[in-house]
């Protein structure tokens, strides 16, 4: 009975680091990357003493800052969402539908002004990767492949 719920513990620990880590990283990101911070400074002299260009690091500062986020964002409710189906195959079908089926109702409202910020197919792609990435992680993690 012991070993039982040593391995439910496990299993609760993979579900809630995979919800939590990504929303804590993403919230770093925007903390971090979002303007002029003092860390982006350091990193760009860092780099910048090594010869790269400082409009390509900037490049892909913005890249991070902005595509990161939503990466992380996607992929933490895309296990939030399965989480509530037990990660079963089926359920992880019925989370992924609901997943894109949110994600597009929210890019749609960007597309009528209705919430802040820009429409971007960009940003489309990366949250459908994330998506993707996700539930071949709980797949792989409930033994689908295996």
């Amino acid at each position: 009975m012991r070993a039982k719920a040593l391995a439910m513990r496990k299993y609760e620990t993979f579900w809630w680091l995979n919800i939590l880590l990504p929303l804590v990283f993403g919230a770093a990101l925007y903390c971090i990357l979002n303007s002029d911070t003092f860390f982006s400074a350091i990193v760009e002299r860092f780099f910048g003493a090594n010869g790269t260009d400082s409009a390509f690091l900037e490049k892909v500062f913005v890249a991070v800052a902005m595509y990161g986020r939503d990466f992380l964002w996607a992929y933490s409710l895309v296990f939030a969402v399965a989480a509530c189906f037990r990660g079963t195959f089926r359920g992880l079908k019925r989370a992924f539908l609901i997943v894109i089926g949110f994600e597009t109702v929210v890019e749609l409202i960007r597309i009528f002004v209705v919430i802040e910020g820009a429409f971007d197919i960009w940003s489309i792609v990366v949250v459908l990767v994330a998506n993707l990435i996700a539930a071949a992680v709980v797949l792989i993690h409930e033994g689908a492949f295996a």
